[in-house]
Order: structure tokens, then C-alpha cells, then sequence
């Protein structure tokens, strides 16, 4: 067999990979939206806007890539002055936690993450606001629908409004309502009274002639009324024709008929025209009296008017009145002081306890006299009509004290001075308390309550408003601050300020928890009389005027210091022409 060669294998030739093509990246890094743009976050201060503020820029902020301290430094720059003033106040903003940041954030507006963000309040304002607009179309129901729809979800998930509730208020807010135009009268132009075009009401020959004949009167404020004094009414276009139609009326009147409410005479005797009610109060209430004479004695008394003698069956009308009422001779006004007497003098056979129970007027005279009542202890002078001398007299010891004006009147002072009175405090200190009755509140500066060593709510404060418009806020409240003016200590609440030129000034609250009740003379003093609402005492105390800035002058003793204005001060007048403060 003939020999075989194998011919060796080629080798196969190494794979070149493909090389993938390269892309070059073309997309640009996110930068914020500048602030005041449309892309920008915004916010407007409240706390409803607050959840969709953050969540709008914490989307642009990943995107930028924004961490830590940069991220709180551009939350700043999306916010108003007071905001950003606000916020960059807090401690964490300096830091480079965001997350402890936002969350001192939130603490300031509760209520933020939307679910807690309405009450059912809010919801009965929807309605009411509804309530008050005409819902005429589809349309306008189905704002209102929405608009309730908003607040009543979220209150119906947290349980705080059920269904029957939810449906009341709802139809509260959806009555329909139709309004109609109000009908107009068309204006005439001309007279009123006769119709002519000519001339006015005030110029009109017409109604000159029926006030000179007495078919109409002008009233108290000069309008046109019947001769009876009643309004002038009608289907007619003019006040002639309405009070010729009224004229036309009378004389188709009856002779013997009468009005309701009249007392009528028919001849000579008196006739009721109606049954009487309950008589009406006399200061309402009028009688008027009518004689209707028969046609016998009328023609008697007109062939000799000389015969002026009564009939045999008349009988004289008795004197008018206003008011009648059931009388009887058994009555006796001092019966009940009599009865009372004898129950407590003698003993009776009728138990009291019956008495009482038949008798409304002993029981009110029997309490009247076994009650304690209020009494003013000492002599009272009462000054009746004859005593005006002696007013005089007890006005004539200030007659020191008052200004007079050119003509010798007494006027009014340029200036008083206002009064105080010294109450002790905590640890014994005295402090001089102005007296304000314009003031709404208490107030006390900040060294007099430093001085005290006493806490302060910082977390009350108020904004305050001088007479000049100024406003400040307090620095806060001293809760229960004793002070005792003699009988025992009564507490306030006192609002600390930075600056005052007083101790401490009492403001209404003062006067209304006291009852405080002041006692002004002409010469500028005054006492006080107040009332301590848990013991009951009643103190009266004497004021002194209070003078800024000097403790010698305002505690009673004399000032020797010429430097201060109050030893100066003084009215006088200056070459005659006005008077100034010196």
C-alpha cells in the first residue's frame, strides 16, 4: 500500500475584536433656575405652600447635585427678605446639615405636610362664602363642589367630619339662589302735586290754594299730609287727585258712623263703639270724644239756641280719661305691711308655710325685710334741688385751684398731672405704680424687672401702639406678679418693655380686676377705692401726682432739686395772649 503524508493543519488567523464606536457625551451639567424665574421654586410665607416649595427645589437640587452647605445657601436665595432673615437666623443654618436644617424649618409652621392643614371651620367658611353668591348655572355649582371637595377629603380621611355632617354643611353652601331686578320707577320731571310740567312743587299755584283752605298741612318736617294729619296715598299719578279722592270719601261717610278707638256721646250719653281690650299704656293712648245728637233734640235746640238747659234724660259726660281699670272698695294697699306685722308679733292659728303659699305678696315683703342688704355706712348728704348755695360754698374753698378764661368762666387746666400709688412686690420691693386708664394692659421696663429676679415668658409678647402710631413688641409677660397695696397682695400680668420712665404702670386690667372706682377733686387730688376680688376687702387709698424721672416728688416728700421740671412747672399767663408751660 502506498505510503500517506498528512499535511499539518493552517493555523487559524486571531479574531480582531471590533472596536466600538466612541460617543462623545454632549449633555451639559443642570444649574438652579435663577430666582424670579417660571422654573424657579417660590414661595410665598405661608405655611399651605410650604410641602410643594421644598419638594420643588429638593428636585432641582439632586439634579444640580447640590449637598450640605451649598444646598441651605440656595434655599436662602429663593426666599423673601423676612424670610431669608428668618431662616438664616436658625443655628443649623451655618452648619452643613440640610437635613437638621429643613427640620428646624417645618418645627416653625405646623400644620405643613398638608393633612393637618384644614379644620371644619375651614370648611363651613366654603360653604358660606358659596352660601352668599347666586349659583344660577352648572357651572358655578361645580366650582363650589370642587372647592368643598378640597377641605372635605382630607377631613373625612382623619376621621374629624362624618357623613351627616358633611352633608349638612354641604347644603348650607348649595342653596340656589335667583335674584331678580329691582323694579324702577320712572322719574318725573315736573310738579308732583298738580302734574303740570311747567313748574315744581315749591312754585305750585294749586297747592298754595288747598293748604290756605285746609284740604292738606305740611307735618314737623315740612311734608304734605292729610288734613288728619295721615299720609298721603293713592292709586293716583298726583297728589291733587289723591287728596281730592280721600275728601270725596269723607263726605260719603256716614253721619253716625264712628272709627274704632273713639268715645262717642249720642245725645249726651256716653256709648261705647266697641268692646275695650286691655287698655294700652297712657303715654300711647289717646281718647277722642264725638257728640252725635238725635234729629229730635237737634231741631229742639235750633228754634231757640237761648234755652240752654239739659234734657231730663240727659246725664253729663264724665271728665275724660286716659286709661280705665277694675277697681274695688275691698282693696287696701297697706294690707300686706299689716298682715306681715302680725305674723311676726302675735302668734296665728294659720300656718305661715300656708300664708306664704296663697299670698306672692307677703312672700315678697316677708324676703324683702329678711334679706341683708347693701347699706352705705356713715353720714350721706343728699343735695336736693333748694341746696345749690350750699354747692357754692363748698366750691368756693378751690377757688384757688381753677383757671378762669377772659369772660370769668371756670375752664379746664392745660395739663394734670397723672396719679400713683406705692404697692409692694416680690421680696419686699416698693414700686410707684402709675395709674392709666387709657392703657390696655400692664406694663413694667426691663431693669425694674431684671432688678426683681422674677422669670419672664419670653413666648408672650405683644405688639404695642403709642399715641403717635409708634410700634414696639414687648419682651414678654410676667405671669401672677404680686402686688399689694395694704391689704393683701392681687396679681397681674405684666408685659416688660425695653424702655419706660416709670416703675411700673397699671393699665385697664388694673381697674377692672379691682373695681376700682376714683375720687377727683378740683384741686387735682384724687383718692381711689378698690376692691380685692378674692377677700372682698375694700380699701380706699390717696394718690399722689407722679412726676417722671424724680422719686422724692413722686413718694410724697419734697422735691429740692431746682433742676427738675416739676418744681418750675407751672401755667401762667404771657403778656395776655395764652398761656405756655414753663
Amino acid at each position: 500500500a502506498p505510503a500517506t503524508t498528512s499535511l499539518p493543519q493552517p493555523k487559524p488567523l486571531p479574531t480582531i475584536p471590533a472596536q466600538q464606536p466612541i460617543i462623545m457625551s454632549t449633555s451639559t451639567p443642570f444649574h438652579m433656575p435663577v430666582r424670579g424665574t417660571n422654573q424657579a421654586p417660590k414661595f410665598d410665607g405661608t405655611t399651605p405652600q410650604l410641602r410643594d416649595f421644598l419638594e420643588t427645589f429638593d428636585a432641582s437640587a439632586n439634579d444640580a447635585g447640590l449637598l450640605g452647605n451649598d444646598r441651605i445657601k440656595q434655599i436662602l436665595r429663593y426666599l423673601s427678605s423676612d424670610d431669608r432673615e428668618l431662616w438664616s437666623g436658625l443655628p443649623e443654618a451655618s452648619l452643613s446639615d440640610y437635613d437638621a436644617f429643613i427640620k428646624e424649618v417645618k418645627d416653625m409652621y405646623p400644620g405643613w405636610e398638608g393633612d393637618r392643614r384644614y379644620t371644619v371651620a375651614d370648611l363651613q367658611a366654603v360653604a358660606q362664602k358659596h352660601a352668599n353668591e347666586p349659583m344660577t348655572w352648572r357651572d358655578e355649582f361645580s366650582v363650589y363642589d370642587r372647592a368643598f371637595r378640597k377641605v372635605m377629603q382630607q377631613l373625612m380621611n382623619k376621621g374629624i367630619v362624618g357623613t351627616a355632617e358633611r352633608d349638612r354643611i354641604f347644603l348650607e353652601g348649595a342653596v340656589t339662589k335667583r335674584e331678580y331686578p329691582r323694579p324702577t320707577t320712572p322719574q318725573f320731571e315736573g310738579c308732583i302735586f298738580c302734574g303740570a310740567s311747567d313748574h315744581y312743587i315749591g312754585r305750585c299755584s294749586e297747592c298754595a290754594k288747598y293748604l290756605e283752605a285746609g284740604k292738606c298741612k305740611r307735618d314737623d318736617s315740612n311734608k304734605l299730609v292729610l288734613p288728619n294729619g295721615n299720609r298721603i296715598f293713592g292709586p293716583e299719578p298726583t297728589l291733587k287727585e289723591k287728596i281730592d279722592r280721600f275728601l270725596e270719601s269723607e263726605k260719603n261717610t256716614p253721619m253716625h258712623s264712628v272709627q274704632a278707638g273713639k268715645s262717642v256721646r249720642f245725645d249726651g250719653v256716653d256709648v261705647p263703639s266697641e268692646p275695650r281690650a286691655r287698655p294700652a299704656p297712657a303715654s300711647r293712648q289717646a281718647t277722642v270724644e264725638e257728640e252725635l245728637v238725635s234729629p229730635a233734640i237737634q231741631a229742639s235746640s235750633n228754634k231757640g239756641k237761648a234755652n240752654t238747659s239739659t234734657p231730663a234724660h240727659a246725664v253729663p259726660a264724665p271728665p275724660p280719661t286716659g286709661t280705665y281699670c277694675l277697681s274695688c272698695a275691698l282693696e287696701d294697699k297697706g294690707a300686706e305691711k299689716r298682715i306681715t306685722d302680725q305674723i311676726l308679733d302675735i302668734t296665728i292659728q294659720v300656718p305661715v308655710r300656708d300664708i306664704f303659699a296663697v299670698s306672692p305678696d307677703i312672700r315678697k315683703n316677708f324676703r324683702d325685710m329678711s334679706s341683708n342688704k347693701r347699706v352705705t355706712v356713715g353720714t350721706v348728704s343728699v343735695n336736693e334741688l333748694s341746696s345749690h348755695p350750699a354747692n357754692r360754698d363748698w366750691m368756693r374753698q378751690y377757688d384757688g385751684s381753677h383757671m378762669r378764661s377772659d369772660d370769668g368762666r371756670i375752664v379746664a387746666n392745660h395739663y394734670a398731672a397723672l396719679r400713683c400709688i406705692r404697692a409692694s412686690t416680690v421680696g419686699g420691693r416698693i414700686l410707684t405704680c402709675v395709674l392709666d386708664q387709657g392703657a390696655e394692659v400692664v406694663v413694667m421696663p426691663k431693669d425694674v424687672w431684671q432688678s426683681l429676679g422674677v422669670g419672664l415668658r419670653s413666648d408672650h409678647r405683644l405688639n404695642m401702639e403709642s399715641v403717635n402710631t409708634m410700634r414696639n413688641s414687648t419682651l414678654g409677660v410676667i405671669e401672677n406678679i404680686p402686688l399689694d397695696f395694704g391689704g393683701g397682695p392681687m396679681f397681674f400680668q405684666a408685659q416688660v418693655t425695653e424702655r419706660a420712665n416709670f416703675e411700673i404702670l397699671l393699665g385697664h386690667p388694673f381697674f377692672t380686676l379691682t373695681s376700682c372706682r376714683t375720687f377727683d377733686l378740683p384741686d387735682g387730688e384724687q383718692d381711689i377705692v378698690i376692691t380685692d376680688p378674692n377677700t372682698g376687702k375694700e380699701m380706699r387709698i390717696p394718690t399722689l401726682p407722679w412726676v417722671k424721672n424724680c422719686q422724692s416728688a413722686t413718694h410724697g416728700a419734697p422735691c429740692i432739686e431746682g433742676a427738675h421740671s416739676h418744681v418750675r412747672a407751672n401755667v401762667s399767663q404771657v403778656n395776655g395772649q395764652g398761656f405756655k408751660f414753663r
